[in-house]
């Protein structure tokens, strides 16, 4: 088992990376040493060419696990800086109003009627708000009411238009975590009354999405609706769910998006939140928290919060 990172090396030059084991190989010195040519030298321009990449990666994590890429290690995993695995993705597709309890928190009712609904996306700026573990998420002083998402992030790999549910797992690279920071209080504009939500400054801000820790390959994640996924603010558990308390599963939402145009590799679908956000609390996020979240079978991702500008 593996999966694939960006890290930072001694020059802050941020390269793409194997965890295998628990250590991490530097992809770019490991298929130098196996004498094989890659994409390029980013983990995205890996994910861009998963159809041809992801057996290479396997083999250089074999090779890597038997002792043959010493040359290209870099150290333990928790000795190096990781930055978002994939920099930067395509587009960002989010799923809104996609878990029953939180749409329920939110929102009151019963929750959405499957038979009478089709899922809904709205995008997300990537190079704005793709950060990884570690870094800060700063507050803009746009809002007072900076919340936080825990979602699953579905990684695409290969070319996906008009695919049936039965099939869209088989167009899925990977998986990782996305934190969908949202703006409570200005996504409403009471300047533009003939439109009910302004989606751009609800959900995009500067460290508006932290990823990470890590892509975990579909291969190592036989299925993806069964894995909790938690949220802790400075160590006090929020979120506490499990994807298959999904209204559209994830099969059905690439079936979805890609009816309606091709999704590409090196797209990001993420999936939708549970319940346990600060809105129906009124609780938001302030400078000096820690957010921690985590996906069972990819990892947790860590982020101070910080005032911003």
């Amino acid at each position: 088992m593996y999966s694939l990172l960006t890290y930072s090396d001694s020059s802050n030059v941020a390269r793409s990376g194997l965890d295998v084991g628990g250590a991490v190989f530097d992809i770019l010195k490991a298929a130098d040493a196996m004498g094989k040519e890659l994409p390029g030298y980013r983990a995205i321009d890996i994910v861009r060419d998963w159809a041809n990449s992801e057996g290479l990666m396997s083999l250089l994590a074999e090779a890597a696990a038997a002792g043959k890429l010493n040359g290209a290690e870099v150290g333990s995993r928790d000795r190096v800086t990781l930055k978002a695995p994939l920099l930067y993705p395509n587009t960002l597709f989010m799923a809104g109003s996609n878990y029953g309890a939180h749409t329920r928190e939110m929102a009151g009712g019963a929750g959405y009627d499957k038979t009478t609904r089709r899922p809904y996306f709205f995008i997300k700026l990537a190079r704005q708000g793709v950060i990884g573990t570690g870094e800060a998420i700063r507050l803009p002083h746009t809002s007072r009411q900076v919340d936080w998402e825990v979602e699953l992030a579905v990684v695409i790999g290969k070319p996906a238009r008009n695919v049936k549910a039965q099939d869209a797992l088989k167009y899925v690279a990977g998986y990782t975590i996305c934190h969908d920071v949202s703006l409570r209080d200005i996504g409403h504009r009471k300047d533009w009354p003939q439109w009910e939500r302004d989606w751009i400054l609800h959900k995009s801000c500067d460290t508006g999405a932290p990823m990470g820790p890590v892509m975990v390959p579909a291969a190592f994640i036989p299925d993806p609706q069964k894995l909790t996924l938690k949220t802790w603010i400075n160590d006090e558990l929020q979120q506490d769910s499990n994807t298959d308390d999904m209204t559209f599963r994830i099969d059905e939402q690439i079936e979805f998006l890609s009816e309606h145009f091709t999704l590409l590799p090196g797209d990001v679908i993420s999936t939708g939140t549970p319940s346990g956000v600060g809105r129906p609390r009124g609780i938001f996020l302030k400078p000096g928290d820690t957010v921690r979240m985590e996906i069972e079978s990819i990892g947790t991702i860590v982020n101070p919060v910080v005032r911003g500008d």
